[in-house]
């Protein structure tokens, strides 16, 4: 009996495993993109200014390419924030609380958080598929579509909300703060 409840344990144990390590990699990934995104940027602003200012031609379609890609930056890096937990939060107050109170607040924030980014991915979702629908273009002086950004940024939120589950899974499985002080955030 005992080695059945063991296995029962382990197996579910490697199953959440397997699963957080699968959250991990795409939140890694959305910051790869996110980094790309980042450089291409600055390659893009760079050639634009030196066009603009050495040869009086700014690159086409620089700023409406430059605000869609800013989008996808943002929200592609959501995920790997969240793991590093590295969102800007003031803890003056809960850092003198009794480590009870610390926990809840951990688990309440968590919580709280899920819910939102998970309102946010819907709707990022609906605005994306209807986007998608029609087959959307930027307006500007060179017409690119802006769905598959609207897209990634779907999908950032998303990658974002699985992240929040898998903290708050992990907060219940062995204690979100003890697996920090042993592994760094999850």
């Amino acid at each position: 009996m005992q080695d059945a409840d063991r296995n029962r344990r382990t197996g579910m144990r490697g199953f959440l495993l397997a699963l957080d390590r699968g959250v991990r990699w795409c939140g890694t990934l959305g910051f790869a993109l996110s980094a790309a995104c980042t450089m291409a940027l600055a390659v893009l602003g760079t050639v634009d200014v030196i066009g603009t200012n050495l040869f009086g031609a700014p690159v086409a379609g620089a700023l409406e390419l430059s605000e869609v890609a800013l989008a996808v930056v943002v929200f592609m890096g959501l995920a790997y924030a969240q793991q590093q937990n590295a969102h800007i939060s003031v803890d003056i107050v809960t850092n003198l609380a009794p480590r009870s109170l610390q926990r809840a607040s951990t688990l309440v924030s968590l919580g709280f958080g899920g819910l939102l980014f998970g309102l946010l991915t819907w709707q990022a979702g609906v605005l994306a598929a209807e986007s998608w629908s029609y087959r959307e273009v930027a307006s500007g002086y060179v017409s690119f579509p802006v769905y598959p950004a609207k897209a990634a940024v779907a999908v950032g939120w998303a990658v974002a909300t699985l992240e929040f589950l898998r903290q708050i899974v992990w907060f219940f499985v062995d204690g979100l703060a003890e697996r920090r002080g042993e592994e760094g955030a999850r």
